[in-house]
């Protein structure tokens, strides 16, 4: 919702929505594997981070952008990412608090097309923009960036949920 309201259906149990609030304009939504957490993201400093399993206020990870595009949950809920609009990622170690953050650069950011974990490995990540792929190592000390598939004009690139590239031309 451009007003930054968020509506969670119960599909299991039924009944009425819950409706979260956040300030600003939403972008970017993700739950975790679990189902225990709702992150939210958009115009805005920072994450809003619910936990579902309680009726409290949501808490905020700050990343000092002013625009987060994309968020994504490692495949076992182990880490939380967050790509801006300035060609940084921001990764969260998930739970107990406080939330622990690592950051990263990407190039291309100016056209962000997604933000993955790669399937059955919690520390690979993939950044998807118009123009490459970047594949980082978020547990390495130095986020190790694996490798930058970079195409020609008029090619887009991509990250599938199953954490492969795709070209589009």
């Amino acid at each position: 919702d451009t007003d930054g309201r968020i509506f969670v259906y119960e599909l299991k149990n039924g009944g009425p929505p819950k409706q979260l609030a956040t300030s600003g304009g939403l972008y970017a939504l993700a739950y975790s594997p679990d189902g225990r957490y709702l992150a939210a993201a958009g115009s805005g400093t920072g994450v809003a981070i619910w936990d579902l399993t309680q009726d409290a206020p949501p808490f905020r990870l700050e990343t000092g952008a002013r625009l987060i595009r994309k968020l994504a949950f490692s495949p076992a809920g182990k880490w939380l990412a967050a790509a801006d609009d300035g060609g940084r990622i921001t990764a969260w170690r998930v739970g107990p608090s406080p939330w622990l953050s690592h950051t990263m650069t990407y190039s291309g950011y100016n056209a962000l097309t997604a933000l993955r974990f790669f399937p059955g490995d919690e520390n690979k990540l993939a950044v998807g923009t118009e123009g490459s792929v970047q594949l980082f190592n978020i547990a390495t000390p130095a986020h190790l960036e694996l490798a930058d598939l970079t195409l020609a004009d008029g090619f887009a690139a991509g990250v599938t949920n199953g954490g492969a590239a795709y070209v589009n031309g």
